[in-house]
């Protein structure tokens, strides 16, 4: 069994926006989840089975065909109690995108025959009932109303948001377009990514 991660990358002004604030957070509060994460915008996430791997070009050809696809980062928000990592998940917001669902969509339609149930754990995540029967209908949990495109600064415990260093950025007023040309598949291994294919749609 593999664990893939299908990833957008932004751009270079909303990467270093990513970078320089988690080097502020890491500075006012030491190591935190997800800080040491590289910038991305997480389509979905997956157990597959191993032959997937040799069948990663059919894959490929399904999803070259689609076409640029813009979208706008606007505002710093989080996630309360995380389901993930129980925390509050604060990140970089991802506007509505009809074009990103679709994608996520049909590439889970893509690789459903690839997809193992295996470890599937109801108890291990805080996963609400619809999130759960997405794991299992789908192999991932944010599907559909649950899809919250956005990019990640760090997961943090209650105790510090009543801090005005975080509050400040939840003011803060950025907007910020970017185009998406490509994808990258990466298989997840002890929490590190590493990356198997980068994907470009069509011009």
């Amino acid at each position: 069994m593999l664990k893939l991660a299908i990833l957008i990358k932004p751009n270079f002004k909303i990467k270093n926006l990513c970078y320089s604030t988690k080097k502020k957070f890491k500075i006012k509060y030491g190591k935190q989840k997800y800080l040491d994460h590289f910038p991305h915008v997480t389509i979905l996430t997956i157990n597959v089975k191993n032959n997937f791997i040799n069948n990663i070009d059919e894959i490929v050809k399904e999803i070259k065909i689609y076409k640029k696809i813009p979208i706008n980062f606007s505002s710093f928000n989080y996630f309360p109690q995380d389901p993930i990592t129980g925390l509050n998940t604060i990140y970089l917001k991802v506007n509505k995108n009809k074009k990103l669902k679709l994608l996520q969509n049909n590439i889970l339609k893509l690789l459903n025959k690839y997809k193992s149930n295996n470890n599937l754990d109801k108890n291990k995540f805080n996963f609400n009932s619809t999130q759960f029967k997405n794991l299992i209908k789908f192999g991932y949990p944010f599907v559909n109303k649950e899809f919250h495109p956005h990019l990640t600064i760090c997961s943090l415990e209650n105790k510090y948001f009543k801090d005005i260093f975080i509050q400040k950025y939840f003011k803060k007023k950025i907007y910020f377009k970017d185009i998406i040309k490509n994808i990258f598949i990466y298989k997840i291994k002890n929490e590190k990514h590493h990356l198997i294919k980068k994907i470009n749609f069509n011009e």
